[in-house]
């Protein structure tokens, strides 16, 4: 029976893939697997036994590395795939990014998809143009919204799938790392709208890598790991995740922007990072990024530091250390001292990206790793075209290079 207040009961779901027909990778493998002793079927628990509750009007955070099981849960939830076991029980209307995705049609423009999507979830077609207009300025996408989506970036995709379930205003709403899609302004829309949807007691279900989302939006958080519920409980869950995975002594205030050590270990170098531009938080992709390295160096002069910057999804995009400077080696003096490293302008294109910091001996012997110690977000290059392009989801970094005129006069 139903609880009090309860919109989604998951119950015991498991879901297993068969492995063998992608395991015969060549001729000779698929001939024994006809006329030869068949091996049995390899099978891979994408998901095993997963039971949790949604309540009205709460926010839930679904975190996990990758591979744990996340897009699989997402898929049932969504109806994309159907379980193998268990049971999925809503109590209310629900909508997500990923079904509604799945809804649209490539050769259909973006409102003609918006319209078709409305009645897919039995909306007359008069509400749904009553709602048109809006749905297209919360995506921004603008001229646009009468071209054929197969024409969209991704980034331009989601931001109208996530507008257009803005627009359902269903009672259950279920986000995949839609608060790292699109510019800094999008990004702030995205979440002015959370807020609101929280404010009129609809229930959410996020799945994101961005430890800020959680701590701001959500009341309790569901880690997966191994296609298995490791904890679940409030924001304490995604404490112990990060301390596994991030870094034993950053808390969850100093993830963004700033991180400090509550309790450095014994002979510890890196006592804080920080990433700033002109000193403030804010930054833009058109002027120069600082990060400041404050040390405690009692190992000696041969001794080196080095920056990795991923995005959100952990894809390197580039690497830089003390080793390598542009204008030279930097000597690491002993003592306690602030290193800094300019990053320069013309360099990113929007987006939200995590930043590691290593320390080596002698350029080889790995001190100490900070792996995405720091999470910090880039608005648009404003000296750049304001276009997909440059200022869109397509690429993480824009590099300005000399062009000119072959046997120019």
């Amino acid at each position: 029976m139903q609880q009090q207040d309860v919109v989604l009961e998951v119950k015991n779901v498991s879901k297993g893939f068969l492995l063998s027909e992608a395991l015969r990778t060549n001729l000779k493998e698929v001939l024994t697997g006809i006329f030869g002793s068949r091996q049995p079927d390899k099978t891979f628990h994408a998901l095993q036994d997963i039971s949790f509750e949604l309540s009205k009007g709460e926010v839930l955070g679904i975190i996990g590395k990758n591979g744990a099981g996340k897009s699989t849960l997402l898929k049932i939830l969504s109806g994309i795939t159907l379980p193998d076991k268990g049971e999925i029980n809503f109590y209310g209307r629900p909508v997500s990014i990923l079904d509604v995705g799945a809804g649209f049609h490539p050769e259909l423009s973006g409102v003609e998809n918006i319209l078709m999507v409305g009645q897919l979830y039995g909306i007359n077609r008069k509400a749904m143009q009553a709602k048109v207009e809006e749905i297209v300025r919360i995506s921004g996408i603008g001229k646009f919204a009468y071209e054929p989506v197969k024409n969209y970036s991704s980034g331009m995709y989601v931001r109208l799938a996530f507008s257009l379930v803005i627009g359902l205003d269903a009672d259950i709403m279920i986000f995949d790392e839609v608060l790292g899609v699109g510019d800094a302004d999008f990004q702030l829309t995205v979440m002015e709208h959370i807020k609101r949807m929280i404010e009129r007691k609809r229930s959410i279900i996020i799945v994101t890598h961005n430890p800020r989302d959680i701590v701001n939006l959500c009341d309790k958080v569901v880690e997966i790991e191994g296609g298995k519920v490791k904890a679940a409980g409030g924001t304490e869950v995604l404490q112990a995740y990060l301390d596994a995975t991030v870094d034993n002594h950053v808390s969850l205030k100093q993830i963004y922007n700033e991180a400090s050590f509550d309790n450095p270990t014994q002979g510890s170098i890196i006592q804080r990072v920080s990433i700033a531009q002109n000193g403030e938080a804010e930054m833009y992709g058109d002027t120069p990024i600082d990060v400041s390295l404050s040390i405690s160096n009692t190992v000696g002069p041969d001794l080196s530091f080095a920056l990795r910057i991923t995005d959100i999804r952990g894809n390197a995009l580039l690497s830089t250390g003390t080793d390598i400077g542009s204008n030279g080696r930097l000597e690491i003096k002993q003592g306690e001292h602030t290193v800094l490293c300019t990053i320069p302008a013309d360099l990113f294109s929007h987006g939200t990206y995590l930043l590691s910091v290593f320390v080596l001996k002698g350029g080889e012997q790995l001190l100490e790793r900070h792996k995405s110690i720091l999470q910090f977000s880039v608005g648009r290059n404003r000296n750049f075209p304001n276009t997909t392009l440059y200022n869109g989801s397509q690429t993480s970094l824009v590099v300005p290079f000399a062009w000119g005129y072959k046997n120019a006069p």
